[in-house]
């Protein structure tokens, strides 16, 4: 069936952070899609507007996979929520760069896709070094690669590298 496939996730012990999450639906390489942060919404089974976009634009470069890692890897569903937990945890986590790099290394398509706060911590800046050739949707006025939602369908992928200042 066309619509088949598996949903993958690496959290931490206490599944306070996600380190990685993945749906691959055939075998074959896959898209890393860098985002915010993980929200807590991935258990849930509901509907993710978001993820179908992005598997979209993977199928529609012919890879069989997408997988998620994060700027932060604290799961909050706000980014208020993030910001607000920032004063009293390790929010960026301990493993997320050494994965970031990992899965952008093996994916042919890295999309940089964390929007307007991703200048939070300067984390942006912190993250594009580690990133095998970067793709974006288009950048905020802030110079932060868009987030799916924020495009139209069919956005044609551009050379990401840009980032600006921190909050």
């Amino acid at each position: 069936m066309a619509d088949d496939y598996e949903d993958r996730a690496e959290y931490s012990e206490d599944a306070l952070s996600r380190w990685w999450w993945e749906r691959r639906w055939a075998e074959g390489l896959g898209l890393c899609w860098v985002g915010l942060n993980p929200s807590t919404g991935d258990t849930t089974g509901r509907p993710r507007p978001m993820l179908s976009k992005v598997v979209a634009l993977a199928k529609a470069h012919q890879l069989s996979a997408v997988t998620v890692v994060n700027l932060f890897s604290w799961r909050a569903t706000k980014p208020a929520d993030l910001k607000r937990a920032a004063a009293d945890h390790d929010i960026i986590g301990e493993r997320t760069g050494d994965v970031i790099a990992e899965v952008s290394g093996r994916s042919p398509i890295t999309l940089a896709a964390s929007g307007s706060h991703g200048s939070l911590l300067a984390r942006s800046a912190a993250v594009v070094p580690l990133l095998t050739r970067p793709m974006c949707l288009g950048e905020t006025a802030g110079g932060q690669p868009r987030q799916p939602l924020d495009v139209r369908a069919g956005t044609d992928l551009q050379s990401y590298l840009a980032v600006d200042a921190s909050e």
